[in-house]
């Protein structure tokens, strides 16, 4: 029986942020089954890498609200040689990662 979009959205907005991240993932995979090996891997490389300028302490991960305040006022990599990167891993967001000033 197919269900209607509606129901199922109101019941995927129920969902604990862990849970609706993991069906968010499935549902965009499943919009394009072919899979890139190499950018898969490059991908799981740059994030490992992200992680452990966080978890050294070579960045600082930077609140959305700040980030957001920041760009718009014209700061930045331009006025303060920050680079802004926004991130999206797990429970360490939501945020930005900030690189050494």
């Amino acid at each position: 029986m197919e269900r209607d979009a509606a129901d199922v959205l109101r019941d995927a907005l129920a969902l604990s942020p862990e849970v609706s991240a993991s069906l968010i993932d499935s549902s965009i995979g499943s919009l394009d089954p072919a899979v890139d090996a190499a950018a898969e891997e490059a991908w799981a490389e740059e994030i490992h890498r992200r992680l452990q300028q966080i978890d050294s302490g070579v960045v600082t991960l930077v609140p959305w609200d700040e980030a957001r305040r920041r760009l718009r006022s014209g700061l930045g990599e331009a006025a303060g040689g920050v680079e802004i990167i926004p991130v999206a891993h797990g429970r360490r967001c939501p945020g930005v990662l900030a690189g050494p000033g």
